[in-house]
């Protein structure tokens, strides 16, 4: 059974499905987040938002993860190991951002690509009918999406396979829960490929580059902040991924061109 779908009674009797959204708690000593999800692989958002958003440097921080109920609500309480400190106000910063523009306080795109990992130059190799086919293999394995129309989806791609893809009602999400389950089996971003079912925004490219994914392919257009910031970090971007064909934003000699 898919915990991110549910029957809803029409008011003409007759039944739908739509997709679940409820409130999490992420817990860190005394600071809590509640972001809205759909329930399932919760641990892995939980991990990949860490990491990707850096409030912690690394999966090894985390000592253990506990589920709580608080008045109804879901929860995960995050301890970490003696002597691993979470970055202190980063997720109350986290939550306003993405509240607000995303961009609150950052001055240019060379003070926030400085840090990224650097990214191997032309590798993995791929033509643009190589993105649009990994866009065209994630759809129909969109189960809840099929069904309700409601999700977003993420996926990535190594070596032409799919290994991981998952879906929420919030597209930050299934980008977390992806990468939280890449993190937990320890694949190698060297030649990954992340694919996204909506827009390239922003803090979906940060996400990805913050982990070592030198590729992102979306299925709908980009933002002019992300490709920007795909270009400097020596990112592939592409995006409008249908059919065989997508339009190129950024490269860095992965592209095979015909």
């Amino acid at each position: 059974m898919n915990e991110s779908v549910e029957s809803w009674s029409l008011p003409s009797g007759d039944q739908t499905d739509i997709v679940v959204e409820q409130p999490l708690i992420l817990k860190i000593g005394e600071e809590e987040l509640v972001t809205m999800r759909s329930p399932g692989h919760d641990e892995e958002l939980a991990r990949g938002f860490l990491v990707s958003e850096r409030i912690i440097p690394h999966l090894s921080s985390i000592q253990s993860m506990k589920a709580f109920d608080k008045d109804g609500v879901a929860g995960l309480a995050i301890r970490l190991k003696d002597g691993e400190l979470a970055r202190s106000g980063r997720l109350t910063r986290v939550h306003e951002i993405r509240a607000s523009c995303g961009l609150c306080g950052v001055p240019s795109i060379e003070s926030i690509s400085k840090d990224l990992p650097i990214l191997t130059p032309a590798r993995p190799k791929l033509s643009l009918k190589d993105a649009a086919q990994y866009a065209g293999a994630m759809k129909p394995a969109q189960d809840c999406f099929q069904r309700t129309g409601g999700s977003h989806a993420a996926a990535l791609f190594i070596s032409g396979e799919m290994r991981i893809l998952r879906e929420d009602v919030g597209r930050h999400n299934a980008v977390d829960k992806v990468l939280g389950a890449a993190l937990l089996e320890e694949l190698d971003f060297k030649d990954a490929v992340l694919v996204l079912s909506g827009r390239s925004g922003f803090e979906l490219i940060m996400k990805a580059l913050r982990v070592g994914i030198p590729v992102i392919v979306s299925v709908s257009a980009p933002t002019s902040f992300a490709a920007e910031l795909a270009e400097e970090a020596g990112a592939t971007l592409i995006a409008f991924a249908r059919g065989e064909t997508g339009t190129i934003f950024s490269d860095d000699g992965r592209m095979i061109l015909s």
